[in-house]
């Protein structure tokens, strides 16, 4: 279930289920142009939404792992509202979808339930546009496209002694005459989430000043691991690749997610999970701004560490190109990748 000391705007849940024995291969043809018949489109309030599947596997120990259907929002509101707004649209054919996981829901009225029982929130959680809603962000943007547009026409031919405090006077005047565009400042977030913030930085804080005496001897399990694990080699599948580029660039917009098995072993899990809770508290307290360690081009970003520790899963919605964003983290981003990703 998800946590309650939660003041993150907008927020976020994922949700996974395992998936019955046999029954991914007719899961995965389920889900093949869903998006249609799911309404995704028509949901209120949601900023990004993925359901995916997880094969099942052996992790490093050999010890086997179930598949995995994953459903993942951001969305504005609470989830129990935008679950209930998509069984409204979609009931029917999520009742269908998750039928191929064990104890599916067996009719709409019973998906909702279903789907936070399995919930939680990311163990990293970071937001690249803080408080604000669907419905503000379209219509800043709209604002953004009247005002270019504007400027464009009434001083085209101004050239470049124009006077900037001009441009602005005009600027003004027609976003007052034209009352579809927003008038307003954004109103500040409720109190409720200002104290809930408060609080979660006293706990955040408590728990760190406790484990500081432990970054000694973390930091020493850490080399005495790189020292004696051995190398893990992965190959590249070209297909697969081919596959995911194909489906890449469609729009300014791009969505990478990962899942990868955590090394087996106890302390690595430990390491790890240790790891992304410092993450998510320097996501919380001080890159909270909308950058993420230096990198503005991120919307969200969520990792999670799931089946018992020994699974990982990063998702990450961006602008531009997935080449881009891998220079943006093995350069101003290298730090933090490095920690997460030798787990």
């Amino acid at each position: 279930m998800i946590a309650p000391l939660f003041w993150r705007r907008p927020d976020t849940v994922s949700v996974f289920c395992e998936v019955a024995p046999g029954r991914t291969a007719a899961l995965r043809a389920a889900l093949s142009g869903g998006e249609e018949r799911l309404h995704v489109r028509g949901l209120p309030g949601v900023h990004f939404l993925r359901l995916f599947v997880v094969e099942p596997e052996h992790d490093p120990g050999g010890r086997p792992r179930p598949a995995r259907l994953i459903l993942s929002l951001v969305f504005d509101g609470t989830a129990t509202d935008t679950l209930t707004a998509w069984v409204g649209l979609a009931g029917d054919e999520l009742v269908g979808i998750l039928a191929h996981c064990t104890g599916g829901p067996p009719a709409p009225a019973h998906v909702v339930p279903f789907l936070l029982a399995r919930s939680v929130r990311p163990d990293t959680y970071h937001v690249g546009t803080p408080g604000s809603t669907v419905s503000q962000i379209r219509e800043e943007r709209a604002l953004a496209e009247a005002v270019r547009e504007f400027v464009r026409c009434r001083f085209h031919d101004a050239g470049p002694g124009v006077d900037p405090a001009q441009v602005r006077r005009e600027a003004l005047a027609f976003i007052r005459s034209r009352p579809d565009l927003p008038q307003q400042r954004r109103p500040g977030p409720p109190i409720v989430d200002g104290v809930r913030q408060l609080a979660d930085f006293a706990v955040t804080g408590a728990v760190v000043a406790a484990g500081v005496g432990l970054a000694g001897p973390g930091a020493a399990l850490v080399r005495y691991l790189e020292a004696t694990e051995p190398d893990v080699v992965v190959r590249q599948d070209d297909d697969a690749v081919a596959r995911l580029e194909a489906v890449e660039d469609l729009d300014v917009q791009n969505q990478f997610t990962m899942v990868a098995s955590v090394r087996d072993s106890e302390a690595r899990r430990l390491l790890l999970r240790t790891t992304l809770f410092l993450s998510d508290g320097y996501s919380k307290f001080v890159a909270n701004t909308g950058q993420l360690v230096g990198v503005e081009t991120i919307h969200y970003a969520r990792i999670h560490q799931f089946d018992g520790g020994r699974r990982f899963l990063f998702m990450s919605d961006f602008d531009g190109s997935w080449s881009r964003y891998l220079f943006d983290f093995l350069t101003t981003g290298s730090f933090a990748v490095v920690r997460k990703s030798n787990r």
